[in-house]
C-alpha cells in the first residue's frame, strides 16, 4: 500500500511539471499524405497540410485536405489557450463549433460527438521534424454493454463501440 502512495505521489509531481503548452516548435507548415481506412471500402490516400503559426489571440490552425490539388477542402481554425498550465485549449472552427482537445505530453487529443459519431483526434510532435496526426470515428451508441451485477459482485459496467473509419498522416515541416 504504502508504495501505491509513493506511485501516486511521483504522478502527481510529473504532472505538475509536464508540458502543457503548445511551443514554438509546432509552428510551420507540415505536410504529407494521409492514408483514409474504412470499413467495407478500399484505403484512399490523399495530400494534406496543417499550418500552426501564432496569432492575436492564439494560434492558427489550418488544415486543408487534398492540399495542392484543384479542389483543397481547407479548414481555417483558431486555437485558443483556455489553461495551458492544464493542457486544455479550444479549437474554434469560426462557425459556431468549438472544440477542446488537451495537450497530453507531446500530443494534442480532441474527443467529440457529432451528428452520433464520435470523433477523436490525434496530432502528436515526434521530435523536431514530424507530426503524427490521426482521426479515428464511430457511432457513439455502444454495441455491447457488458458487466454489472454479476453473481452478486459489483463489476463495473462496460460499453464498447465500434469503430469504422480512421485517416492517419506523418506529416514533415516544410522548408
Amino acid at each position: 500500500m504504502k508504495i501505491s502512495w509513493v506511485l501516486l505521489f511521483c504522478f502527481a509531481a510529473w504532472q505538475a511539471t509536464a508540458q502543457h503548452t503548445i511551443s514554438d516548435e509546432w509552428y510551420g507548415k507540415w505536410t504529407g499524405q494521409m492514408e483514409i481506412i474504412a470499413t467495407g471500402r478500399a484505403n484512399v490516400t490523399l495530400p494534406v497540410s496543417l499550418e500552426i503559426a501564432p496569432s492575436d489571440s492564439g494560434w492558427r490552425y489550418v488544415i486543408t485536405y487534398n492540399a495542392g490539388t484543384d479542389k483543397p477542402d481547407r479548414r481555417d481554425y483558431q486555437l485558443i489557450a483556455i489553461d495551458a498550465a492544464k493542457g486544455h485549449y479550444a479549437i474554434d472552427e469560426k462557425n459556431g463549433i468549438i472544440l477542446d482537445p488537451y495537450l497530453l505530453g507531446n500530443c494534442l487529443f480532441t474527443t467529440f460527438v457529432v451528428m452520433e459519431n464520435t470523433i477523436v483526434s490525434r496530432v502528436c510532435m515526434e521530435g523536431t521534424d514530424a507530426l503524427h496526426y490521426e482521426i479515428i470515428s464511430g457511432k457513439a451508441a455502444p454495441v455491447r454493454i457488458s458487466g454489472g451485477q454479476q453473481q452478486g459482485a459489483a463489476v463495473p459496467t462496460v460499453n464498447s463501440y465500434a469503430l469504422f473509419n480512421r485517416m492517419k498522416a506523418v506529416l514533415r515541416r516544410e522548408k
